[in-house]
């Protein structure tokens, strides 16, 4: 493979067949007796990962009796995070979590328009609103995911891509990919307004093509972003205020937030009733993760957290909702 073949892969598993070469350290502040060491690479396989590693023939009879049950989808989405009280505003979001991983197809006839079939999704709210939680299950049931906390991304890479200056060898540069390159089928970043990237040069990873144009010392690159972004945040202030506008709350530039699909507010609103349902059901939830560690794992009878639908289940039935082109009646 050639150098922007390579790129095209980047982020997957792959087996290097080579020599290892030592090459003794030069330059100023080097020591003779110190040597690097480099692949001198034969042959390159790519491994079985993501969703090709998802084997959905080992699930097909269950998904079968799953989507051939009434309330089909609400066994779906509520396996996501079963831990999560279901607030109507937060059952709204665990249901579009549901869609956006399933997706939709990507429509790409030959001299046709071009529709994208991934869809982006936001969850904007205040602290403690388990939004951390509700992705970490989404990655979870998706069969091939990239999950970040924006706080952790490294800032001179960030989303996309960057070339760096390699720290050994002769000093030259490589481009590194971000995790909207490295993604498979779903991209999940958290805290997305606390990350080190200009939100702005995302729109076009987001839209259209969903190709990244990198042009930087010396490297020349388009690279597939062909894949669905979740992404949490939270307000402007740390908390919504009533007496504002909620738009202008919500620190994303407009022209990005233009290109998600759906926006779920989660404010924390004073309820009584509701915060007590909220505090029962994560206190049972703890409980039930006491009961089994005390019963060697064993799942308690009527656990609030018990899922009708498994997470390996769940990874086989979106793969093979997701190789599903639908016919809308």
């Amino acid at each position: 493979l050639n150098g922007q073949a390579l790129v095209e892969h980047a982020g997957e598993d792959v087996t290097v067949y080579g020599t290892v070469e030592p090459v003794q350290q030069s330059g100023r502040g080097a020591a003779e007796y110190l040597f690097d060491h480099y692949i001198d690479a034969a042959t390159v396989t790519f491994d079985d990962s993501g969703a090709s590693a998802v084997n959905v023939e080992e699930h097909r009879d269950e998904i079968e009796e799953h989507t051939s049950a009434d309330d089909v989808y609400e066994r779906f989405y509520t396996s996501i995070s079963p831990q999560i009280h279901p607030t109507d505003r937060m059952e709204l979001a665990m249901k579009l979590v549901g869609a956006y991983l399933f997706g939709s197809p990507r429509i790409d006839p030959d001299g046709g328009p071009m529709y994208r079939g991934d869809i982006h999704l936001a969850l904007i709210g205040d602290p403690g609103m388990a939004k951390s939680v509700l992705l970490a299950g989404a990655a979870e049931f998706s069969p091939d995911a990239e999950h970040r906390s924006a706080t952790g991304l490294s800032s001179d890479v960030g989303l996309i891509a960057a070339a760096v200056e390699d720290e050994f060898g002769e000093g030259g540069w490589s481009l590194r990919p971000g995790i909207l390159v490295r993604a498979g089928d779903h991209a999940i970043v958290d805290e997305i307004d606390k990350g080190p990237d200009k939100l702005e040069k995302i729109n076009d990873a987001l839209e259209g093509k969903q190709i990244a144009t990198i042009d930087k010392a010396g490297i020349k690159a388009n690279l597939k972003t062909r894949t669905g972004l979740l992404v949490s945040g939270n307000p402007k202030e740390s908390r919504f205020d009533p007496n504002q506008p909620l738009a202008g709350q919500i620190d994303i530039e407009e022209s990005l937030l233009s290109r998600f699909d759906a926006i779920v507010l989660l404010i924390d609103e004073p309820d009584a009733e509701q915060d007590r349902k909220v505090a029962d059901h994560i206190t049972n939830a703890y409980m039930d993760g006491v009961e089994r560690v005390r019963d060697d794992g064993e799942i308690p009878e009527d656990s609030v957290t018990d899922r009708t639908v498994e997470p390996e289940v769940g990874r086989a039935w979106v793969k093979l909702g997701r190789e599903i082109v639908p016919r809308i009646t």
